[in-house]
C-alpha cells in the first residue's frame, strides 16, 4: 500500500527539542567558508522508516537517497547534497505519515530537500544562541524562498546519533509523542476565523460527547443550498461535563473553509475559555462540521449540543463518531549511505 505524506505534520515538544531548531550552520555568509571546495561531490544511501500508531503497525518502508553536491550557501559545512528520494520499500498501513525532514520526500511546503553536516551548528532561539556539535541537517525551502537548516541528529542528541567513518555515514533517530492524523483538515490558503460574538442559535438540535484528551473528534454532516446560509453553535449541557469546544466547517470541495472558537460564553462555564459559534454562505452539496475538544474539561468527557438553523439544518446527521485526529506515534528512523568524492 503506498505510503501517504501529509500537508501539515504536527510534532511533540520533545521531538522538536530532540530535532533541534531552524537555524544556520555556525559561520558568516560566505560560500567558501567550511572547505567547500573539498567536499565529495555526491551520496548514495537509504532510510528505514518504521512507526506504530496507538501501538497498531503504520510505517514499514525503505527510501533510497541519491545525492548531488550543493551549489548554495551552507556555512561550516563539510558536505551539502541535493537529495533525491525514492520510495524503494512500502509495507506499511494508509496511516503512515513520512515527513520530508527525515524522509527527504517533497511535501507541500517543504521542498528543494538537502542532506548536510556541520562539526558546528548554530541557532538562535528565545533564550539565546544554542550550539551543536557534530551535526546532521536537514535542510529545505519554504513559501518564502529562503533555505532553512533543521537539525536531526548532534553529538548530545538524547535520541539520535550520527556517525561517519571515512566516506560511510550513518544515523539514527527515534521520536516518542502525539501526531496529528486528522483526515479532514485541509487548509486550501482561504480559511475564516469566525468573529460571531455570540451563540446563533438553530431550531435543529443534537448532542453528543467527546474524550477530553483531544485525540477524538465529531463530523456532523448538512446539506447546502446555493444562495441561503447556515449557522453552526456549539453549547455545552452540564457543569460536571463542560469543555471547551471548537469546530471547523469543510465545504463542498473538500477543504476547510471555517474555523470557530471561543465565540461567547457557554451555558455551562468549562474552566477555561468559551463555546465556538460561525456562520456561513452555502452552495449546493454536502458540508461536514468537526467539533474537537480543546481541552479545559470539568471531567473526561465533554458533552455538547449542536444547533444548524435554516434550510441546512433540516439535514443534520451525524457522520462520524470519535473520529481519529491525534495518534501517539512511535517513531525510528535509521539511514546509511556512502561519500562520492
Amino acid at each position: 500500500m503506498m505510503t501517504r505524506t501529509r500537508r501539515a505534520f504536527c510534532w511533540p515538544l520533545a521531538l522538536l527539542l530532540v530535532a533541534g531548531l531552524a537555524g544556520c550552520p555556525d559561520g558568516d555568509d560566505d560560500d567558501t567558508s567550511g572547505d567547500d571546495d573539498a567536499w565529495p561531490e555526491s551520496f548514495s544511501g537509504q532510510v528505514a522508516v518504521q512507526s506504530t500508531h496507538d501501538g497498531e503497525p503504520a510505517c514499514d518502508a525503505v527510501i533510497e537517497l541519491a545525492g548531488t553536491r550543493y551549489g548554495g550557501t551552507c556555512e561550516e559545512c563539510d558536505f551539502a547534497f541535493v537529495i533525491d528520494a525514492t520510495v524503494t520499500h512500502d509495507a506499511g498501513s494508509g496511516d503512515c505519515v513520512l515527513d520530508p525532514r527525515w524522509s527527504y520526500l517533497e511535501a507541500d511546503p517543504w521542498t528543494d530537500l538537502l542532506l548536510a553536516h556541520a562539526p558546528v551548528f548554530q541557532t538562535h532561539g528565545w533564550y539565546g544562541t544554542y550550539t551543536f556539535d557534530d551535526a546532521l541537517l536537514t535542510g529545505y525551502t519554504l513559501l518564502d524562498g529562503e533555505n532553512t537548516w533543521w537539525l536531526l541528529a548532534h553529538a548530545d542528541s538524547p535520541d539520535a546519533s550520527v556517525t561517519r567513518s571515512g566516506d560511510e555515514l550513518s544515523w539514527s533517530y527515534a521520536a516518542q509523542g502525539p501526531l496529528d492524523v486528522d483526515p479532514l483538515y485541509d487548509d486550501c490558503g482561504e480559511i475564516v476565523e469566525s468573529d460571531a460574538d455570540g451563540a446563533l442559535g438553530g431550531a435543529v438540535v443534537a448532542t453528543s460527547e467527546l474524550p477530553c484528551d483531544g485525540a477524538r473528534a465529531d463530523v456532523w454532516g448538512f446539506t447546502g443550498v446555493a444562495g441561503e446560509s447556515a449557522s453552526v453553535t456549539v453549547d455545552t449541557v452540564a457543569a460536571d461535563t463542560a469543555f471547551d469546544p471548537r469546530l471547523y466547517v469543510n465545504g463542498p470541495d473538500g477543504c476547510t473553509g471555517w474555523t470557530a472558537d471561543d465565540n461567547f460564553d457557554c451555558t455551562f462555564p468549562p474552566p477555561s475559555y468559551r463555546c465556538p459559534a460561525v456562520s456561513l454562505g452555502t452552495a449546493d452539496g454536502d458540508y461536514r462540521v468537526v467539533v474537537l475538544a480543546a481541552g479545559s474539561c470539568a471531567g473526561t468527557l465533554g458533552a455538547y449540543t449542536i444547533r444548524v438553523d435554516g434550510v441546512a439544518g433540516a439535514s443534520l446527521a451525524l457522520v462520524e463518531d470519535d473520529m481519529a485526529v491525534v495518534v501517539e506515534q512511535d517513531l525510528l528512523v535509521t539511514g546509511s549511505g556512502t561519500l562520492i568524492p
